[in-house]
């Protein structure tokens, strides 16, 4: 018998940390699923095939995820792709987030959707608004925060008994601090002043015997977070460490004593492992995420970053036990909502 077969479309091949971690995640839970994994994005690359050479709707279910990628921008979107399909076919989203962006295609693809699989509370109100059926639209975390792929003998462990240094982890996001190089004064002004006023901290978290160290998600277009974190060692006169690769992210963050995240999938690391964070929040993916589990004292608006503001957040995420408690019980909840997300799947193709 034939094992069913399921597409799997997003931005893959980019060196982006968190798209990396979602792939190795949803594949592994895919074919753990019984399915027959084919990965697609518009470029092809060690990790996927090219839609340009490979027809993606070859399969028996379409699954576009994950991330924010729900947009007429998303290459499955904007070639028209989803017109093709067949009637037998199943299209899902998975292990996304939704925004207004997203309305538009909601709008096209509503009669088409068998199940959409969304990482936040606003993006389920979304998704049932248009789908209109509750048991087509499942919210779970993101897949990460429950399926760890890494192998030991890569130097990774699941093991929180390692002894936290006193370390901070600094993984800015080369997409909003991109207006550095803005011709709007403005932004390149206020770009220049949030990068300072990260230095001053951390120089200031230098003066307590803190080692500071520049992680990158993104490593793979010309401005990338490490053009972004160049510039952040120059005004603090040096890091104790900066890495260029993003190939061992965990291993590098796992023993943090804060990790200052402008990364979606940095903060959840920094949850799942119960390790203090500052969220420099820029995207609605991330204010969701820490609305939906109470842990906004610990974010910082991009536009509102400031000296003061850094070390309160600090000694707040440093002194408080919430960041343990809420990893523990969402840990919980996000094993159950991924066993509904199996069962689903399995209805889908049978």
């Amino acid at each position: 018998m034939k094992m069913p077969s399921i597409s799997l479309c997003g931005f893959y091949g980019y060196k982006n940390y968190g798209d990396t971690l979602m792939l190795d995640c949803l594949s592994s839970f895919l074919k753990s699923s019984g399915l027959s994994v084919s990965v697609f994005s518009d470029r092809k690359s060690d990790e996927s095939f090219s839609y340009k050479k490979l027809d993606p709707n070859r399969s028996d279910i379409i699954a576009l995820g994950g991330g924010g990628i729900i947009t007429q921008n998303f290459w499955y979107i904007k070639e028209g792709l989803y017109k093709s399909l067949r009637e037998d076919q199943k299209l899902i989203l998975l292990n996304v987030n939704l925004t207004s962006e997203s309305v538009p295609v909601l709008g096209l693809l509503k009669d088409k959707i068998s199940l959409a699989v969304v990482r936040d509370r606003f993006s389920y109100d979304l998704a049932l608004k248009f789908l209109m059926d509750e048991s087509k639209v499942i919210l779970a975390s993101d897949i990460s925060y429950i399926y760890n792929v890494k192998k030991i003998n890569e130097g990774y462990t699941d093991s929180l008994s390692d002894k936290k240094e006193k370390k901070v982890s600094v993984c800015l996001n080369s997409y909003i601090f991109k207006d550095y190089f803005s011709n709007d004064s403005r932004q390149r002004i206020y770009a220049e002043k949030a990068l300072i006023e990260i230095s001053e901290f951390l120089k200031w978290m230098k003066t307590f015997n803190h080692k500071v160290q520049l992680v990158p998600s993104q490593v793979d277009t010309e401005v990338n977070d490490n053009t972004i974190h160049g510039i952040l060692n120059g005004y603090m006169s040096g890091a104790n460490k900066w890495i260029y690769t993003n190939e061992h992210m965990e291993q590098n963050l796992k023993n943090s004593s804060l990790i200052i995240s402008a990364r979606y999938h940095t903060t959840l690391f920094a949850i799942k492992n119960s390790i203090p964070f500052i969220d420099i929040t820029h995207h609605s993916k991330n204010s969701n995420l820490l609305k939906d589990l109470g842990l906004q004292e610990f974010s910082i608006n991009y536009w509102k970053i400031g000296l003061e503001e850094l070390k309160k957040k600090a000694s707040e995420a440093q002194n408080s036990d919430l960041i343990s408690e809420i990893s523990s019980s969402y840990g919980v909840s996000s094993r159950e909502d991924w066993s509904k997300v199996l069962e689903k799947i399995h209805t889908l193709i049978l």
